[in-house]
């Protein structure tokens, strides 16, 4: 990431001042049905069907609820860059991934935005395998990065980069 605003700085100061601009706003409920397919387009059924699976196979004490839903976005724009959703409880959540040795706990927000990670890489991967130049390939992963800039941000970002990793 290359910016110039006339003085010498570091990409880690770059990349700090650029993650200090993204703001999560809550999603009205009359806007979550739009939610899915703003997120993954054509793609949004397998994209839901694929968090509540990974959900189901990876925590322990989640068994279902109500979501909170999310937009990530360029602070002071209207522009939605990423989103995810969470469960609405209050408890930590279990995490388990055997593929990587990760285990541990997190808030539902923390939960929520690493199935959102995965959901994301896993829809683009099938897109891929469907046609390898659709243009929301592109789209699913500029959305992925935006999300990891984010969990970036959270005090539970360790948590969330060792489940992905």
């Amino acid at each position: 990431m290359s910016q110039s605003n006339g003085k010498t700085a570091t990409s880690e100061t770059q990349e700090t001042s650029f993650l200090g601009q993204l703001i999560t706003q809550q999603v009205d409920d009359s806007e979550k049905e739009r939610f899915f397919p703003g997120m993954y387009g054509k793609y949004y059924m397998l994209a839901q069907d694929y968090l509540y699976f990974w959900m189901r196979q990876h925590t322990r004490n989640w068994s279902g609820g109500y979501w909170r839903f999310h937009h990530v976005m360029a602070a002071g724009t209207d522009t939605v860059l990423s989103g995810y959703v969470f469960p609405l409880t209050e408890e930590g959540i279990t995490v388990q991934i055997s593929s990587n040795y990760y285990q541990g706990e997190m808030t539902a927000q923390a939960v929520g935005i690493t199935a959102m990670l995965f959901a994301f890489n896993h829809v683009a991967w099938i897109a891929y395998e469907n046609n390898a130049d659709d243009p929301i390939i592109h789209s699913l992963n500029e959305k992925y990065v935006c999300l990891k800039n984010f969990a970036l941000t959270l005090p539970e970002a360790v948590q969330i980069f060792r489940a992905i990793d």
